[in-house]
């Protein structure tokens, strides 16, 4: 557990998202939701889950949004988190199979039978709380997925970016919008931060989200290029060189990673110019 201000923690080794809450003067406010049940019961020995007033997700994924049956008599999201949860309360043990095979292997009966609990409150673009002293500035961004918003308190300069900032190489998904996660991550430069809470690994600045854009504006304009010269996909995959843009040092194992993003960005670029 980390201690941000003597009223924001954050809690950054659990398997699956970083989870932070808030001290007010009516309640806890969390954001996010351990997605297994030994983080669970460890977040549950820290916070007094009677006195949590809401709980808050940065979007829809499984990994974020799992522990809201435990956590969630008020659950806080943007509107489109509702969907997502509705497919996962079917398509969940499939998706943790695919992509966590062995997570999957170890915890199958409760991948097969956790509850998944849908938010009480939605919005659309923006939502303010204000409890007692504390202000908490939710807004929709985009980017990582469509559900995907920032959570921003001002008064301490602190922000909650759910999977659009990672300490490290980002983590785009199939309904990634580059051109989105470019504009909010110039938006968070501009920002008044002292610290930004990812979605996984350490707390970092402001500093991360400009290596991000810089990783995805140097990505773009070779595939753009690319492109303009006739490329195929497959082509782009195999000649990209990014290396002098990445927000890591540069390694063998990050070659499927970056293969998976162009192929990515080859789609939404190319589909521009059509």
């Amino acid at each position: 557990m980390i201690k941000i201000t003597d009223r924001i923690f954050a809690e950054t080794n659990y398997t699956g998202c970083n989870i932070g809450w808030v001290l007010t003067d009516e309640g806890i406010v969390l954001i996010d939701t351990p997605a297994l049940p030994a983080d669970i019961a460890d977040l549950k020995k820290k916070i007094n889950i009677s006195n949590i007033a809401y709980t808050i997700f940065t979007h829809e994924h499984f990994d974020h949004v799992l522990g809201g049956a435990e956590f969630g008599k008020r659950i806080i999201a943007h509107i489109n988190v509702i969907p997502e949860i509705e497919r996962l309360r079917t398509a969940l043990p499939q998706d943790v199979n695919i992509f966590f095979p062995e997570l999957y292997r170890q915890h199958k009966n409760y991948f097969d039978n956790v509850k998944l609990n849908f938010p009480q409150i939605t919005y659309n673009d923006t939502l303010n709380l204000k409890l007692g002293s504390t202000e908490i500035q939710m807004f929709h961004v985009g980017g990582h997925s469509s559900a995907s918003v920032f959570v921003y308190l001002p008064q301490d300069k602190i922000l909650f970016c759910g999977d659009n900032i990672n300490f490290g190489m980002p983590y785009p998904t199939p309904i990634s919008q580059f051109d989105e996660w470019n504009r909010l991550l110039k938006k968070t430069e501009r920002m008044d931060i002292d610290k930004i809470i990812p979605g996984h690994g350490e707390i970092c600045g402001k500093n991360q989200a400009h290596d991000l854009r810089v990783y995805f504006e140097g990505l773009q304009a070779q595939v753009t290029d690319m492109i303009k010269q006739g490329q195929t996909r497959d082509e782009v995959i195999g000649s990209v060189d990014v290396a002098k843009y990445l927000p890591v040092p540069m390694d063998d194992s990050l070659k499927p990673q970056i293969a998976y993003h162009t192929g990515m960005m080859y789609e939404q670029v190319y589909g521009k110019t059509k």
